[in-house]
């Protein structure tokens, strides 16, 4: 997405963002600068897992060509279809996803962390986490900004952005939004540069930017009344909850050192259980039903 960006930062010609104006070797130079450091941010755990596992991917094993990536196990795409889209062309699935038709049965809350909780027969199961509303209150003021824009400037943006979404529905389980929300970050982004960097507002620069505040506030507040202001409450420590649903101590008694341990029917809090939460330890979660034949130990 980062890279993405930069391209068009850079196609975009003379105009600038902000402090970064293309003709300066002092704004390319901070730019460079930026870019290389999130880069490297995201980059740092496939690096530590290509020195330390030999697979940037670990611990899931793949398989290019005659190149093999060892890991624990293998991913099943099918795992994440409902029953529902198991037979859509993956660009259909990413857009009824996007605008999340049919995404909201079954939960007790529109959108969790991976809108997997509900069962596989569930139409929502994997769909939907932009929130549908937004995305097409976003789309319709990108349209209406790209329209007072200059045709040159029109095509570049807008191809730009056709391209990318085009790119992003043929992308492996692209219908798993949480695994490209750069897609949604990008859109956010030109609207915010068109509605509030000055070089790219010729008229009504107010009028856009006050139409661009209360899209987001009505966003907002629609967020608000489908949940409840859940998002809003405080909930309790994760250590909390860790000491009082007894996953401290059956990490205790029920896993060794070293080994690779299935978890099931441990939702919402099988996360709770991989070893980043409990330092001390030293193990690997595998999952759920996915590698059976890897797990030394399984916790029910």
């Amino acid at each position: 997405a980062l890279g993405s960006f930069a391209i068009f930062i850079v196609w975009r010609g003379s105009r600038g963002i902000g402090c970064f104006r293309p003709s300066g070797g002092k704004s390319w130079l901070m730019g460079g600068g930026v870019f290389l450091l999130f880069s490297a941010v995201v980059c740092a755990q496939p690096i530590h897992n290509l020195l330390v596992f030999h697979n940037p991917f670990y611990p899931i094993a793949m398989h290019l060509g005659p190149v093999t990536l060892p890991g624990v196990g293998s991913v099943d795409p099918s795992a994440s279809f409902s029953d529902r889209t198991r037979g859509m062309a993956s660009p259909l699935r990413w857009l009824i996803s996007v605008l999340e038709v049919n995404a909201y049965g079954l939960r007790y809350l529109p959108w969790v962390i991976d809108q997997g909780n509900v069962a596989a027969s569930a139409p929502s199961f994997r769909l939907g986490g932009y929130f549908g509303f937004y995305v097409l209150l976003n789309l319709a003021f990108l349209w209406r900004g790209l329209a007072g824009q200059k045709p040159r400037a029109r095509k570049i943006t807008g191809g730009f952005f056709a391209a990318l979404t085009l790119a992003t529905a043929f992308m492996p389980l692209a219908h798993e939004l949480r695994y490209y929300m750069y897609w949604m970050l990008c859109l956010v982004s030109l609207n915010l540069i068109l509605a509030f960097e000055g070089s790219y507002q010729k008229e009504k620069s107010r009028e856009t930017q006050e139409s661009a505040t209360l899209y987001s506030l009505i966003a907002l507040a629609a967020v608000v009344a489908a949940t409840g202001g859940e998002y809003f409450k405080h909930g309790q420590r994760l250590s909390q909850v860790i000491q009082e649903h007894g996953i401290a101590r059956e990490v205790r008694e029920k896993i060794a050192d070293g080994t690779h341990v299935c978890i099931k029917g441990k939702a919402p809090w099988t996360f709770l259980y991989s070893e980043i939460f409990h330092p001390e330890r030293h193990y690997t979660v595998i999952g759920t039903d996915d590698y059976p034949d890897q797990c030394a130990a399984e916790l029910r």
